[in-house]
């Protein structure tokens, strides 16, 4: 395992759909993008990310969380 605690710098630079050796390995492309190596391939990362909106908390009931980038509830009874 490992933990950064700052920014992880990748030195290493690759190209999009072409070959990697390993399964799961982490680079990026020359203007920074990230690149995840999939069924051998290199793969671009896509990340979206949800930009403000309304959450519905119990049906009929709504929340307008205002902006946020990432928000992940889970809710049981």
């Amino acid at each position: 395992d490992v933990s950064v605690g700052g920014v992880l710098d990748l030195d290493k630079i690759n190209v999009a759909n072409t070959y990697c050796p390993k399964d799961g390995s982490v680079s990026r492309t020359a203007t920074g993008a990230p690149l995840s190596c999939q069924s051998g391939i290199w793969k671009n990362i896509k990340f979206s990310f949800k930009i403000g909106g309304t959450f519905q908390v119990w049906p009929g009931q709504t929340v307008n969380l205002g902006r946020f980038k990432l928000c992940i509830n889970t809710y049981r009874i």
